[in-house]
């Protein structure tokens, strides 16, 4: 999936509880199913999404929300189109806007 484009839609997305470094990597990510930024632990955790890694522009148009973050990578551009309630930090890797 690191390059890979990820559509949401539907029931949206799991984040798996056995990935230790609870930290995610997607090509792109566009479409308009909301998408928790935790995994499917009994306690969730937070998890690290990190968007951007095939270098696409992509418009996301659903809410993250959690206490996840998530971290713009690539030279593309990602558009958040939409009101956001993740409370984890937001960083960019490139000169390029979210």
């Amino acid at each position: 999936m690191q390059d890979s484009t990820v559509i949401t839609g539907g029931t949206g997305i799991v984040f798996d509880s056995s990935v230790g470094s609870h930290a995610f990597t997607f090509g792109g990510l566009s479409g308009s199913a909301n998408l928790a930024l935790q995994d499917n632990a009994g306690t969730p955790n937070a998890v690290t999404l990190s968007v951007g890694n095939n270098n696409g522009s992509t418009t996301y148009s659903g809410v993250l929300s959690g206490a996840g973050a998530l971290t713009k990578i690539g030279t593309g551009a990602l558009t958040l189109s939409n009101t956001n309630t993740f409370t984890g930090v937001t960083p960019s890797r490139r000169a390029h806007s979210i």
